[in-house]
């Protein structure tokens, strides 16, 4: 009986109890429920003296979702996606699906962007060029323990250091990469008029050789123009002076390489570098005059008659010769090359202005690639690999 009397409350203590045991249960579960919601992730503010010019603020209305930035300089990946949200507001509001472009200072449409940003409508964001942690790492490993002339800084898609320096009586341009290895020729320095240039030695079979331009920077060309351009980081030398230094020891051995690749080519070494040097006869005859057509496409440049460059593609791809496919030499592939340059004649047919300057430069990729395989093969038939 005691016990029955000492379990029993009044309605008061009842309902303080009660009251109580709400009380508790809300805040449990409240607590729970404000755990459950993670914060999210904030971008930082663009920084102020990050001044991020619209190249093509003229650009047509095809092209209103895709703008083309120059930035005063490099920055880390989570600034480039807020300086994004920032440029689509600003730039392509109301566009489901947008493409913005970055170029830095050095560097104009068409030559090789150091980053791209996408939406899908989600962003993403590519850097093609070196980040600054990566520009120093790779500087400092490519300026140890050599007689360098010169320094460059290449923030195209081929992400890498380019270094000219004197090895004995040899002139050697090599390239350091972002994924790691390098890629070392011998150039010879020669004068055509009052340009300096600089011509892998034994020559380029694509006609390619490289000059400074009066800014120091590093220009790649051939006969109908420039293909890409690499910035200075730092001149250490006069190449004018190197060259001449370099020129008559060069010249001698000139005769000696000669004879070399004269007996590396007998017998069946010479009929594969003869079905070889037919072929790039072929390549260059038939792909050069295209390479510049689409350049000039993904260079989205507003004056640019669009349809009669793409005129001039279709007639010239529709004179590609069937033996042109058959590449005498690994690993050239040209079926990528054929892929990137047929869905830009789709783009071209529809008169889609932006999936023309994307695929422009996305075929000016593949064919830079093209480039490096074919030097690797001439190298290789002729006894010169590095």
């Amino acid at each position: 009986m005691e016990v029955i009397e000492s379990n029993r409350r009044s309605p008061i203590a009842r309902r303080w109890w009660a009251e109580g045991c709400l009380l508790l249960l809300v805040l449990v579960v409240g607590s729970g429920c404000q755990e459950a919601e993670a914060p999210r992730p904030v971008r930082p503010q663009v920084p102020r003296d990050l001044e991020l010019e619209v190249i093509n603020a003229d650009r047509p209305s095809t092209l209103r979702c895709s703008p083309d930035i120059r930035l005063a300089y490099k920055v880390p990946t989570d600034v480039l996606e807020a300086a994004s949200d920032e440029l689509r507001e600003r730039e392509a509001s109301g566009c489901d699906r947008s493409f913005i472009t970055y170029y830095l200072s050095e560097t104009q449409p068409g030559e090789g962007a150091w980053a791209t940003a996408e939406y899908r409508p989600e962003l993403m964001v590519t850097l093609l060029g070196l980040t600054r942690l990566e520009e120093r790492e790779l500087v400092a490993q490519a300026r140890k323990s050599r007689d360098l002339v010169g320094t460059w800084i290449d923030d195209t898609s081929f992400a890498s250091v380019v270094t000219v320096y004197q090895d004995g009586d040899e002139l050697i341009m090599d390239r350091l990469y972002r994924e790691g290895g390098s890629f070392a020729i011998e150039i010879a320095a020669t004068r055509v008029g009052n340009e300096l240039r600089w011509e892998e030695k034994g020559g380029d079979e694509l006609g390619h050789y490289y000059v400074i331009n009066s800014a120091g920077n590093l220009e790649k060309r051939d006969d109908h123009g420039l293909l890409h351009r690499a910035r200075l980081h730092r001149l250490d030398r006069d190449p004018a002076v190197v060259g001449s230094q370099v020129r008559q020891a060069q010249a001698d051995q000139a005769k000696i390489v000669r004879q070399k690749v004269e007996k590396a080519q007998q017998g069946a070494s010479r009929n594969r570098m003869a079905r070889w040097t037919q072929w790039l006869d072929l390549y260059r005859d038939t792909l050069a005059p295209m390479r510049h057509s689409v350049l000039q496409l993904g260079g989205g440049s507003r004056g640019l008659n669009v349809d009669a460059v793409c005129t001039d593609l279709r007639t010239s791809m529709a004179q590609i010769p069937t033996s042109l496919r058959q590449v005498p030499e690994e690993p050239i592939d040209l079926s990528y090359l054929e892929d990137h340059l047929a869905r830009l004649i789709d783009a071209c047919d529809a008169e889609r202005r932006i999936p023309i300057v994307i695929e422009a430069r996305a075929t000016s990729s593949e064919w830079r690639r093209i480039d490096r395989d074919i030097g690797l093969v001439s190298r290789r038939l002729r006894g010169t690999n590095r």
